[in-house]
């Protein structure tokens, strides 16, 4: 009977362990339907993806198509679903994110799912990613503008895995090293503080003093501008905004 009950407990562990990798378990990180790639450049991006994916466990992810409105009512809404049709992301949240090019118009939506995701790829996030391969595309260099964005999204997960290993230096040393500043200055607000006076009569003996002549002589003016920015018209910038399902987004034009 304990055999039975280890051997049980053993292949459901054997279940667990399998769960985060079997949303990903295409190994598919690209999807150009749109044909912008040769197959060496496609399967190049795809390795780059999948090295970051299994590193951080967040999956990266690129599609492209002629027209997102034959999967959605807008380039974002048709980033969502191709990423639940392709069963896209890591772990049981499916952590990713998806850049998904329009060609028509042409769009662009870079969206992510997941709690992990979307706590790294914030709306500042996006934006500076978006940036990153938004010149490229400009100038029809998929596969460069593609990289960029593998790249700079690796180097966000990239720095939030140094924020985390990071935080136990920061409770270990800053924390004790706050405390001692705030008694320090506790301390010293108790002590009477002498400061350097800025007139000359602070130096003088009350009465010691005799005025024969006083004058008031006008020396010069001095006059201050300063100039108020009016504020800007932005155009050609990102839109942000927050899907269903745990999804968020950026989109545009490119």
């Amino acid at each position: 009977m304990k055999r039975k009950f280890f051997a049980l407990l053993a292949a459901l562990f054997l279940v667990l362990l399998a769960v985060p990798a079997a949303a990903d378990a295409s190994g598919s990180y690209v999807f150009d339907e749109a044909q912008l790639l040769d197959e060496q450049q496609e399967q190049q991006l795809n390795d780059l993806a999948a090295k970051y994916t299994k590193k951080y466990d967040c999956g990266l992810y690129i599609a492209t198509v002629d027209n997102y409105r034959d999967s959605g009512s807008d380039v974002q809404d048709a980033a969502e679903k191709i990423y639940q049709e392709k069963n896209m992301g890591v772990g049981a949240q499916h952590d990713g994110i998806l850049l998904l090019l329009s060609m028509s118009e042409p769009d662009y939506a870079l969206i992510c799912h997941g709690n992990l995701a979307n706590r790294i790829f914030d709306q500042t996030a996006r934006e500076d990613i978006a940036d990153s391969f938004l010149s490229y595309f400009g100038r029809n260099d998929w596969n460069n503008g593609f990289q960029a964005y593998l790249e700079n999204s690796g180097k966000a997960l990239s720095g939030d895995h140094f924020k985390q290993g990071m935080l136990g230096i920061v409770v270990v040393l800053v924390c004790p090293a706050a405390v001692a500043l705030i008694v320090v200055m506790t301390l010293k607000s108790k002590m009477k503080s002498v400061k350097i006076g800025a007139q000359a009569r602070m130096y003088l003996l009350q009465g010691s003093e005799k005025w024969r002549v006083r004058d008031d002589i006008y020396t010069h003016t001095t006059e201050s501008r300063r100039r108020i920015e009016q504020p800007r018209s932005q155009s050609g910038g990102h839109g942000s905004s927050s899907g269903s399902g745990g999804f968020s987004g950026t989109s545009g034009k490119f």
